[in-house]
């Protein structure tokens, strides 16, 4: 599957204590809040934006 074209990143907490906070605040700081999803996916597809190609 990997040689055909699959690509594939993991996504991990970090290994570090991240202090009591909201959820929101919490995923924020181990890079795993939406907008950090969004982009690690984009960059391994090699786009800038949906629907846009990067040059």
């Amino acid at each position: 599957m990997f040689d055909t074209g699959l690509k594939f990143r993991s996504m991990v907490l970090p290994d570090v204590f991240i202090d009591q906070a909201s959820p929101e605040k919490m995923y924020a700081v181990a890079g795993m809040n939406a907008e950090q999803i969004e982009a690690k996916v984009l960059d391994v597809l090699g786009v800038a934006r949906i629907g846009e190609k990067r040059a």
